[in-house]
């Protein structure tokens, strides 16, 4: 997973983080354990649909990433 900290943030994502008191990628992970859906987070945190899916991907957050690192998790487990 990429370092967080060495990713520059933009103008938006500081605003983002303000709002909240959190690290985008923290709120995103938060939030889609709430069961919330990429259209659903949008709207709560007041951005557009594609700067979400664009967020998703940096911070390897999309779904395809999650499922990867599920499964990884599981194959792991088992040894």
């Amino acid at each position: 997973m990429p370092n967080y900290a060495e990713r520059r943030l933009t103008p938006q994502m500081r605003l983002v983080e303000l709002r909240f008191g959190s690290s985008v990628p923290d709120l995103l992970r938060q939030l889609r354990a709430e069961g919330l859906n990429t259209g659903q987070v949008a709207n709560r945190i007041d951005v557009p649909y594609s700067t979400l899916r664009r967020w998703l991907v940096r911070f390897d957050l999309n779904d395809a990433s999650l499922i990867r690192t599920g499964l990884q998790t599981r194959v792991g487990g088992r040894r």
